[in-house]
Parts: C-alpha cells; structure tokens; sequence
C-alpha cells in the first residue's frame, strides 16, 4: 500500500514490478489468479505493475530446506521441505496466470524445486499454447544439468543474485558440510543457462539481504569475487561470465522479464531514460575500480532524481 500512497502523491520515482502472493499449495488457484488480477486493475500504474503470481516451493541450503534431488550429504535420506509443490496445482495456477496473460515466479533453491517447477510450466504452457509468459524461477542455487536447457525451451526466466557467488568463509563452509564439494562448487551454474539460451538476469533479493551493489555484481559474475576479499574465494571458474552478460543481467534481461525490452533496459532512441552514471567504465575498467565505483547520477524519465 506505501507504493500506492507514494504513487498517487506523485512521489514514486522508480518503477517497480511485483508479484502477489498466493499461498502453498493453494485449493483455489483459479481464484487466487482473478483476485490478482482484479489488484492489477486497480492499482496498476506509471510506476507500479503487478506482474503475476509469487510463491514458495522450497527453503534455503543453509537452513537444510532447499528441496534437492539428491539426499543432503549429512543428513541420509533427506532431500528437504516442499511448500507449493502440488503438481495438478501449479499447472492449474501457471494455466490461471496465462488465462490473465500474467506470469508465475517462483523462489526456488534447489534442484528438486526446480525440476518441479520447469515440469507444471512445460505441461501449462502446451496446454495453453502461450510460451511468452516469461515465468521465473528466482535463485537457483543448485540447478541439475539436465534442466538447463528445459529451462530455456520453455523461455523461464532464470533469476540468480550475482552476490551469492562468491565463497565466503561462513555460508558456504557450511554449504560445503551440507551438500557436498561437488554441489557446493557447481551451484549458480550461470555460463551453462545462458549457453543452453536461458534469459539469466540478477536479483537483490531485498530486504532479506537488503545490501545490493551493481558494480560488486559486475565483479563477482565476471570475476568470481572482490578484488578486495582474493582469488581464494572463487567458486567455480567455469561458470563465470563475460562482463557484457553481467551488465544485461542487471539491465535489458530484467526488462525482458517484465515484457519491457522495447520501453527500458537498454539505451536506444524512443527508450524511458531511466539510467544511473558512474565513475568507472564496467565494460574496460580494472576490477579493483570498479569494485570501487560511485554511482554519480541517477535519471528516471530523464529527470535527474539523484546526483552524488
């Protein structure tokens, strides 16, 4: 309701996209879709836009509630907790979503989740005929290599938080106890989605980890890590990304996902001029300085709303 308020004073600068959310494995999908969209309705503006539905099928690694395929290595025949995991219901909601040609974005750790999800999208979408929807699965911690390329032949959007892919001293020691050297090393498998042709684009995942900084995620797609923190906490070599596939993940692929591309995203002629100067040059600059980078200006519309 804050958007709304900000919105109708004329406060709200940024745009914002969002999905409402339905609970586990809901009895009333169908329901739960029209009272979405009844909310789009009413409340869809210049600057907000409810996109779709947002629901849960799985927890995290590090609380032993990421859904996995595989048993956790230290716990033996346990794979962890499904929330909205109920097949018949997640195609009755992606096909309700679809009915109101909006989408479904799912939080979804592990592979087990993900299979699931990828699974209700295809048999939805062949039901439907409708392959533009743009449906995402957010994270992808742990992603088995089988579904990469599902996941781009049914064109779902791949969220992963480029702040996530260094290895730190805490989380992923823990990781590493909990699913094992080769899981724990092979997650955030960005490079394999975007050659198998998955859209991949980035997330803060605020405010559950409310610090974002575009430059650190500049460092860590491209790099691994901080120039500041060493080489030692680079996870996997493999998965690394050039510095352009970093910059479309914070930019035109998020436009791309909310059905944007041709009004933001990306600098052209008859684009919004929504766009943030900084100090540095991602693209050609050193990692240690754009590490470093400071954020000058901001525009929205093309009226400058902040300036360093």
């Amino acid at each position: 309701m804050a958007y709304y308020a900000l919105e109708e004073e004329g406060k709200l600068k940024h745009y914002n996209y969002s999905g409402s959310y339905v609970n586990d494995n809901t009895d009333t999908p169908e329901a739960d879709m029209a009272r979405i969209a009844e909310e789009a309705e009413k409340h869809n503006s210049k600057h907000y836009h409810i996109l779709g539905a947002k629901v849960f099928c799985d927890g995290v690694v590090e609380a032993h509630t990421a859904w996995l395929i595989d048993d956790y290595a230290d716990q033996p025949g346990y794979k962890g907790v499904t929330r909205f995991a109920d097949h018949e219901k997640m195609v009755r909601l992606t096909k309700a979503a679809a009915n109101h040609n909006m989408n479904v974005h799912v939080h979804s750790i592990g592979d087990a989740s993900t299979r699931a999800w990828i699974n209700a999208f295809a048999e939805a979408e062949e039901e439907t005929g409708y392959f533009d929807m743009r449906n995402a699965l957010a994270h992808l911690h742990i992603v088995h290599k089988d579904d990469y390329k599902r996941i781009a032949d049914y064109n779902v959007m791949s969220v992963v938080g480029m702040m996530w892919i260094e290895g730190d001293d805490v989380v992923f020691k823990q990781e590493v106890d909990y699913v094992g050297k080769e899981r724990a090393y092979n997650d955030y498998p960005i490079k394999s989605l975007i050659e198998s042709g998955a859209v991949v684009g980035s997330h803060s995942d605020y405010p559950v980890s409310p610090y974002f900084s575009a430059p650190h995620s500049v460092c860590y797609g491209a790099l691994g890590y901080l120039p500041s923190h060493g080489k030692e906490r680079l996870r996997h070599q493999a998965e690394l990304i050039s510095r352009k596939d970093t910059l479309k993940a914070l930019t035109v692929n998020v436009a791309y996902m909310w059905h944007e591309e041709n009004r933001m995203g990306s600098l052209a002629t008859g684009k919004l001029a929504n766009l943030t100067v900084f100090d540095c040059d991602f693209l050609k600059d050193d990692f240690e300085d754009i590490e470093r980078a400071k954020c000058l200006a901001t525009f929205v519309d093309g009226e400058q709303v902040y300036k360093a």
